[in-house]
């Protein structure tokens, strides 16, 4: 785990203490969106330029993201102080890790080059339950570069059973 991802989780593990003891479940939505603006492409950059003022940058968000709750203001106040913003992406990510983990499913991105019947959904599901040990909560995604085949994300595991995988394995077999 890199050092952002090990400072990411310690602002995750605070916001989870945070909902799970105060009830403050209103700071999941936004959050979220504040952690879509923090990794826009036009936005990322700004957060991990050094040599923009952490005020401008803090300026940047606050404008992006309105009415937010005051925890989530005092959230940038501190990450702006540190320099941290651009960890917002992954605090987020972090933070939706444990709330799964509260509710004992596990996140799972299905990507698929095709829209995938439910029926076929449902039979990776019921295969990948056993192995996870846990639900399954699904997200498909469809994304006609892999060709055919599909692509399952669970956590930082990927399994990967795409034709373009495949394709690739055969040119660097055949190219020795």
């Amino acid at each position: 785990m890199s050092s952002e991802a090990v400072i990411a989780r310690r602002y995750a593990r605070a916001l989870h203490e945070l909902i799970r003891d105060e009830g403050a479940g209103s700071l999941r939505a936004p959050l979220h969106r504040l952690a879509e603006a923090a990794s826009h492409p036009e936005v990322a950059p700004l957060l991990r330029d050094p040599a923009l003022p952490a005020a401008a940058k803090r300026g940047v968000l606050e404008a992006l993201v309105k009415r937010m709750p005051k925890e989530l203001r005092r959230l940038i106040a501190l990450l702006a102080g540190r320099d941290k913003l651009a960890l917002l992406p992954e605090i987020d990510r972090q933070l939706s890790e444990m709330i799964q983990r509260d509710a004992d499913t596990v996140a799972v991105e299905l990507i698929a080059a095709t829209r995938l019947p439910a029926s076929l959904r449902e039979r990776i599901a019921a295969a990948l339950e056993p192995v996870v040990g846990r639900k399954l909560k699904i997200s498909v995604r469809q994304d006609e570069r892999i060709i055919g085949g599909f692509i399952v994300n669970i956590g930082d595991r990927r399994i990967d059973h795409s034709i373009r995988t495949r394709l690739h394995g055969m040119r660097a077999a055949l190219a020795g």
